[in-house]
């Protein structure tokens, strides 16, 4: 149960003072309440801190994920050379980031086939005969 921070320590110095006036359990042995609620009162100050949701961690690291691009945009270069179409690989990345745009991606992922893979970067590449 998630409690503010204010509510608990009301109830944490209704606990301290109710130590005082009973001083027994229901048991009849001492009780030292005191013990938990300190404790339970700094956890308590902690989990107010933490944010409400978890941040979410990306599967891969950014060296992972630059080496993937990096890749592909290997693989898009060789692909349109396949067909004797040289362009850079700064070219290659412009033209499979506007592509990915079109379909409101940050990056694609690449096609299984070449072929497609070529269709689409003609689409977005101004080539010159």
């Amino acid at each position: 149960m998630i409690m503010p921070v204010e509510e608990y320590t009301r109830l944490a110095d209704l606990d301290q003072r109710s130590v005082g006036t009973m001083g027994n359990d229901q048991t009849g042995s001492p009780s030292n309440t005191s013990l938990v609620a300190a404790s339970d009162s700094a956890e308590a100050a902690q989990s107010a801190k933490e944010p409400v949701h978890a941040r979410l961690e990306p599967d891969l690291d950014k060296h992972a994920r630059r080496r993937s691009v990096d890749d592909d945009v290997e693989r898009l270069v060789a692909a349109l050379a396949a067909e004797r179409i040289t362009v850079s690989p700064d070219d290659a990345y412009a033209a499979w980031k506007r592509h990915s745009d079109d379909f409101a991606a940050s990056w694609l992922t690449l096609y299984d086939a070449d072929d497609a893979n070529r269709q689409a970067l003609l689409r977005h590449l101004n080539l010159k005969s």
